[in-house]
């Protein structure tokens, strides 16, 4: 019975307006709740990185194996294509709405402030890239240390501590080879990386189940800090021009599957209904793939065997949500420090936004605002202070994220699909 309460997607509306209502007026004692959020974090934490390692080699081994070669590299040139729709309308949205999104000067001290530096400048850029590997602090970013840096040098080193973007490169790799190498201890091998997962994964749904207390709590607390306050208040048009970004992806979606599909517009509409409210009820990917692939199959009329295999794994693994949560944070960031976006920022931000996308696999707000130090590292921006307040971006956005990326995929299944079939 409880369990049902704390699923329930009003509990969860209710905690974040309780959790900013005890933050703004009951300060002190809001503070004390952070040990709560933490545990829930550290909990997560301790899982995401082990569950993003597994599931990327199993996926990354189907694909490889894969018999119709000619619609898998089709399939991936359309998901990369997705990404840089996503990418490029992301940028765009920052550049020519600068003047709307521009943050105060409050906003700018208050960042100042939470970092501990009185002065904002674009001295930024200077700070070391975020790895192991050293780097001279008077290096400003460059393409070559990026993508250098994204190939860890010791993957055990990288897993120990929390290096996404490298674990994410390492078990790419190893799962392609895993699939080259067919023999019964490489199966065995995948077998053992499947059985983690859904052991992790199941895991995480119980702590998932207590997200409502979570939310609650680190609302509460940024709340109770007038900085942050401000922060979030500013916060606002990002989230406003992220979810024009997401319906703008939504309409091209529905676009691409229209053109597929032998219905009507009402049809498709109330086709793709139990989808939408399902994502947007449990604002999980993963939750929502059985739905997806149920209506893609049986009520759009999609190629089903093209349905099973891109859908699962798209879903999972290809979110272009993710691609433009990172966009607007480390371009909104760059605002903040000053930063002009130039050719290097902006190919950094869209390789680093392709690469947290893969990290933005099955994690919740409070995880997922955490990896955007994968993003913001290499591009030399502090990354604490925006990822503390993009929780509060997150968990506002999430149904909506969780439905563009859920649709996007089904528009590339769409488009897979040499004909919808007919009734």
């Amino acid at each position: 019975m409880i369990i049902k309460i704390l699923k329930n997607p009003i509990t969860l509306f209710v905690s974040i307006i309780l959790g900013i209502f005890v933050g703004i007026f009951f300060k002190e004692s809001s503070k004390s709740l952070s040990i709560i959020s933490d545990i829930y974090v550290n909990f997560l934490q301790m899982c995401i990185l082990p569950i993003v390692a597994c599931i990327i080699a199993i996926n990354f081994s189907k694909i490889s194996k894969g018999k119709s070669k000619k619609i898998i590299k089709k399939w991936i040139i359309l998901v990369f294509v997705s990404f840089l729709v996503a990418a490029l309308i992301s940028i765009l949205s920052s550049i020519f709405l600068k003047k709307f999104l521009e943050p105060s000067p409050d906003t700018k001290l208050a960042f100042s402030e939470i970092d501990g530096d009185k002065t904002v400048n674009s001295k930024f850029t200077e700070l070391k890239f975020y790895s192991n590997n050293e780097i001279d602090e008077t290096d400003n970013f460059s393409l070559y240390t990026f993508l250098i840096n994204t190939i860890p040098n010791n993957i055990f080193s990288a897993l120990s501590n929390g290096d996404v973007v490298g674990a994410i490169c390492f078990f790419s790799i190893l799962g392609i080879m895993l699939s080259k190498v067919k023999t019964k201890v490489s199966s065995n091998l995948l077998e053992i990386f499947d059985v983690i997962y859904n052991s992790l994964n199941k895991f995480v749904t119980i702590i998932l189940n207590f997200s409502p207390i979570s939310i609650f709590c680190v609302l509460a607390v940024q709340f109770s800090d007038p900085n942050k306050v401000t922060l979030i208040k500013s916060l606002i048009k990002l989230i406003i021009v992220m979810h024009l970004i997401f319906f703008t992806m939504i309409v091209i979606s529905f676009i691409i599957i229209q053109k597929k599909i032998n219905l009507t517009i009402k049809e498709h509409l109330s086709a793709i209904s139990h989808t939408f409210f399902i994502s947007i009820a449990t604002r999980s990917c993963m939750a929502s793939i059985p739905t997806a692939i149920e209506d893609a199959k049986k009520k759009l009329k999609l190629d089903e065997t093209i349905s099973n295999f891109t859908l699962p794994i798209g879903i999972t693994m290809f979110q272009s949500g993710g691609i433009i949560s990172a966009i607007l944070a480390t371009t909104y960031t760059c605002m903040i420090y000053d930063v002009p976006l130039g050719f290097n920022v902006i190919f950094g931000t869209i390789l680093g936004s392709i690469l947290y996308a893969f990290s933005f696999i099955g994690a919740p707000s409070i995880v997922a605002a955490s990896m955007l130090s994968g993003v913001l590292g290499p591009l030399g921006l502090p990354s604490d202070i925006i990822s503390a307040a993009w929780v509060s971006v997150l968990s506002i956005s999430d149904p909506f994220l969780t439905f563009q990326c859920i649709y996007t995929n089904i528009a590339i299944a769409a488009s897979l699909s040499s004909k919808a079939k007919t009734t």
